[in-house]
C-alpha cells in the first residue's frame, strides 16, 4: 500500500507481531501514524457481527479477541459512549491535532 502512495494503512489484524513490523516500518521510513483501537466488550462485538452481512461464528469472534489488546500508544475509543460518526470525529480531531 506505501508503494502504491496510500496514506492510510489498515491493519485488521491486531496481533503484536503484526502491529510490531508496521510501527517499524512507519518510523523507519519517517511516515507518522496514528494507530487507533476500537474498544466494546465481547458481548457487544458479537451482538454487532451477527447484524453485518458476512456472516462469522461466534467462536471466531472470540477467539480473535481473545488475541488482540490495545497498545500503549494506541488511541483508545470506547465504542459504548460514542456512535460511528462521534468515534470518526474523535480521530479526525486527533489526526488534525498531529498535523
Amino acid at each position: 500500500m506505501y508503494d502504491k502512495g496510500y496514506d492510510v494503512i489498515l491493519e485488521e489484524m491486531y496481533k503484536k507481531p503484526f502491529n510490531d513490523a508496521v510501527v517499524e516500518f512507519l518510523e523507519t521510513n519517517g511516515m507518522q501514524y496514528l494507530k487507533v483501537y476500537l474498544d466494546a466488550p465481547i458481548e457487544l462485538v458479537v451482538e454487532r457481527a451477527k447484524a453485518r452481512e458476512k456472516e462469522v461464528s461466534d467462536d471466531e469472534i472470540r477467539r480473535h479477541f481473545s488475541e488482540i489488546e490495545p497498545y500503549t500508544d494506541d488511541f483508545v475509543i470506547d465504542t459504548t459512549k460514542y456512535s460511528s460518526e462521534e468515534a470518526a470525529d474523535l480521530i479526525i480531531a486527533q489526526l488534525q491535532s498531529r498535523a
